[in-house]
């Protein structure tokens, strides 16, 4: 088995996570897990010779993620790269908010879709990347009828290197009116690397 240089697979990662957030890949229809709470993607690039399978149990509030790479040598596939995700948004924090769970996650793929626009960036560049790598982003919360104004602010303290990493990202809501009431709506723990 051919060891994949950390480029190709960074830019495949990137171009599996990305055509999921924009739903451009549909979810299996029969996943190999037969229940209601399980979705699963794969993504075949046969240029590259790599596979993704995600895997992801749970709801819009608590969810756990398995994302896997694998080889497809001599028609046998191989794992060689692995990340699980443990993600949950705070009812009452959202509550407290006046926000809706479809703005906290709009909001994460804007988020990750600006990092991941970065990484590729510094890849043409010859610069040093990494996969996770966000830098800290803050846009306009969305303000309904009894909303209250702030923003909405994402942090990751998540490993650079893509061999072995773990870590953890954040999205706070911070009021306008009292910025110093800042309130974890969502967090998310991350560990990964290659096998």
């Amino acid at each position: 088995m051919q060891e994949v240089s950390e480029e190709i697979l960074t830019k495949f990662l990137i171009h599996c996570m990305t055509a999921i957030f924009e739903t451009r890949i549909p979810k299996v229809a029969k996943p190999v897990i037969p229940a209601q709470n399980i979705r699963q993607y794969i993504v075949k690039d046969d240029e590259v010779g790599l596979m993704y399978l995600e895997t992801c149990a749970g709801n819009i509030f608590q969810s756990h993620s398995d994302i896997r790479v694998f080889t497809n040598d001599d028609g046998a596939l191989d794992q060689v790269w692995g990340m699980h995700v443990i993600s949950r948004i705070s009812r009452g924090e959202l509550v407290k908010a006046n926000l809706a769970p479809t703005d906290i996650l709009r909001f994460l793929i804007n988020a990750r879709l600006r990092g991941f626009g970065l990484t590729r960036k510094r890849i043409a560049r010859g610069e040093k990347y990494s996969l996770l790598d966000v830098e800290q982003y803050k846009e306009p919360a969305p303000v309904g009828k009894n909303g209250t104004p702030g923003d909405l602010a994402y942090n990751e303290n998540i490993d650079d290197d893509i061999t072995f990493f773990c870590g953890d990202e954040v999205v706070r809501f911070e009021p306008e009116q009292c910025p110093c009431e800042k309130s974890v709506i969502f967090t998310a723990y991350y560990q990964g690397g290659r096998i």
